[in-house]
């Protein structure tokens, strides 16, 4: 996988989005919960109780902290649904909403996400993210092909 990503690949990558918590739990300390998408959160760190807690199935829907992320320091608002689906529509053969269908399938077991029409674009996508070619920090023992 000694190539470039792609905007399919790309395109692949933020149909997932769909799995990203809007809101995380804090154990043993004085707030229960932090907003994810809060830019005065960004350099909180979460212990590994924190860390290990388990993600919301897929449900086919972005949490709506995602659909409101506000612009540090300014008025602006950024709907992440609606950005990657302008992405995934303009650069991909696909649409967003067939395939936050088919992450619905797979958060309610009807489907595995093997069998998700998209999954082979972020195979390759994981494929290409290890391939060391010069990138010095990556193993150089990784076949890439």
């Amino acid at each position: 996988m000694n190539q470039k990503v792609t905007n399919t690949e790309q395109a692949a990558l933020r149909a997932m989005h769909d799995i990203l918590p809007g809101r995380a739990k804090l154990f043993g300390r004085m707030r229960k919960e932090f907003v994810l998408t809060n830019f005065l959160n960004a350099r909180l760190k979460l212990n590994e109780k924190e860390l290990d807690q388990v993600l919301n199935d897929f449900n086919g829907d972005y949490d709506d902290e995602y659909k409101h992320i506000n612009i540090p320091f300014s008025r602006k608002f950024v709907n992440l649904k609606e950005v990657d689906g302008a992405f995934i529509e303009k650069f991909s053969p696909y649409k967003q909403s067939d395939m936050l269908k088919e992450l619905a399938l797979v958060g309610k077991g009807e489907i595995s996400v093997n069998e998700v029409s998209f999954m082979h674009h972020i195979h390759d996508l994981v494929s290409k993210a290890i391939c060391p070619k010069d990138i010095p920090v990556m193993p150089q023992d990784v076949t890439c092909e």
